[in-house]
């Protein structure tokens, strides 16, 4: 598998990582063309793999087709792959489950009508994978169906479904629940080649079928289109007759192998490099240009002039940063605003800490922050099982880079309650937030100086799966043993 079409912000640096590896990027876009010196594609070319953002910009999904193919290990493919942990020991793999497009034989087993969406049991188990998926349509409970994966699980986020209703080959996509009509992606626009795929899909039987032609259809020859939809009828008949066999709930077809890779810190500053072989890149490029929040993706702006500055005025490249970086200190992080803290957990989505109010910061790189965070009465501090007091807040000092932070915790007089010392991958100080990768270990300190370690179980899960390296591991273990010294 060499074909790889690739998209999104960190789309320049993988260009050039897997094109150094021997790998052909197909329909590279106009930019990319530009910047490689890369010929449009004006040939039918195959997009075995697809690599796109993440929804949330922290890393990227890579999609592997496997129509027409057999892959005996999708771990060992993986692992073959110019991105993988023994190159980038930063990196968190999660190798989806229930990967895009496949179908499952499923059972519901609840509903929430009010709701508007239903629980499936797919019965696949695993330690943190969950064995269900949700539909958004109402089922009654105990239904038995076969459905099919619309968005790949992540971690603990289960697998979204719907009932099976496609299968798609490398040009078509054949709508199972149609009414016989030809449609087309939305990078087809030349009339005179709808005209000419129109014709030739009138030509196709589609008992109830609708058919869709993919963007890759306007390099293909009428006989492979041809021989492709002839595949994808002998593929539903065998489906068919899988489906009429299957007794036990669980796979019945996968369409693709899905790996979502979430990028720490330190892997986008390295993202940056590739790219800075490549075009003029500013100071922290995919940090910044991967904010969750509304004025960090405001700020994509600042950064493409920036670096428009750096293409114009080579020779300022030193002031250029040196101002961006001055810029971002006055704009960004004055005393008394209040930052955001991104608290993203590998196994799950993103938890929003509540925000820190800036009490002193460096000038300069690596960026450091102090921030104070205040508390509303009611529940308990994690591992310290002690109240959450009206009046307490506690103190946090945010460095660049560090695999940790410690907050501590005061109560209204000034008193201290405990600390929580939280491990995470190199801390992102961007404009208008702090985000870092949540391991899911930490320690606590109480009042009388005691330290502990909590949570290591699900920690050692992520070593356990191949989620982080064991580079990651041991790095982890040592900040714990540093903190349990200090």
């Amino acid at each position: 598998m060499k074909n790889v079409f690739i998209r999104g912000i960190y789309s320049t640096a993988l260009t050039d990582l897997f094109l150094n590896a021997g790998y052909n990027i197909i329909y590279p876009s106009p930019l990319i063309q530009k910047r490689f010196n890369l010929a449009p594609d004006k040939e039918n070319k195959i997009k075995e793999m697809t690599i796109q953002d993440r929804d949330d910009n922290q890393g990227i999904i890579l999609y592997i087709s496997l129509f027409k193919k057999h892959i005996e290990n999708p771990i060992e493919l993986i692992s073959q792959l110019p991105l993988n942990q023994k190159i980038f020991p930063d990196l968190v793999t999660l190798i989806s489950k229930y990967s895009r497009n496949s179908i499952y034989k499923g059972k519901v087993i609840r509903t929430y009508k009010n709701r508007g969406y239903s629980i499936v049991d797919l019965k696949i188990e695993n330690d943190y994978k969950p064995d269900y998926g949700i539909i958004y349509s109402y089922y009654d409970k105990n239904f038995e169906g076969f459905f099919q994966v619309i968005q790949e699980d992540s971690g603990r986020n289960p697998p979204i479904l719907m009932p099976f209703n496609s299968l798609s080959g490398n040009y078509l996509v054949l709508l199972i629940k149609g009414h016989s009509r030809i449609l087309f992606s939305k990078k087809i626009q030349s009339s005179n080649l709808k005209s000419k795929l129109f014709n030739l899909g009138k030509s196709f039987e589609l008992p109830g079928f609708d058919i869709i032609f993919r963007t890759a259809a306007m390099h293909a020859y009428e006989e492979d289109l041809r021989d492709e939809f002839d595949e994808i009828l002998e593929l539903k008949k065998s489906i068919d007759l899988k489906i009429k066999q299957k007794q036990d709930i669980g796979l019945v077809y996968r369409d693709t192998i899905s790996c979502h890779y979430l990028f720490s810190g330190n892997l986008k500053l390295k993202m940056d490099e590739f790219r800075r072989k490549i075009c003029k890149t500013i100071q922290y490029h995919h940090s910044f240009k991967s904010g969750f929040n509304p004025l960090s993706q405001k700020f994509e702006m600042i950064i493409d002039f920036n670096e428009y500055l750096l293409e114009k005025f080579p020779e300022e490249e030193q002031r250029v940063n040196s101002s961006f970086i001055e810029f971002i200190h006055k704009k960004y992080f004055q005393k008394d605003t209040y930052i955001p803290i991104n608290h993203q957990k590998i196994l799950f989505k993103v938890e929003s800490l509540s925000p820190g109010k800036i009490i002193e910061k460096s000038e300069k790189t690596p960026f450091e922050l102090k921030v104070k965070r205040e508390f509303k009465s009611g529940g308990r501090y994690d591992g310290l099982d002690i109240p959450i007091e009206k009046g307490d807040y506690a103190l946090v000092h945010f460095i660049e880079g560090n695999w940790s932070y410690k907050n501590e915790y005061f109560d209204r007089n000034d008193s201290f309650k405990g600390a929580y010392y939280n491990i995470n991958t190199p801390i992102e100080i961007r404009p208008a937030e702090i985000h870092y990768l949540d391991l899911e270990v930490d320690v606590v300190e109480f009042d009388n100086g005691r330290k502990e370690v909590i949570d290591k179980e699900l920690f050692n899960t992520l070593f356990e799966h191949q989620i982080i390296s064991k580079e990651t591991y041991e790095r982890v273990n040592q900040e714990i043993s540093k903190i349990l010294n200090e």
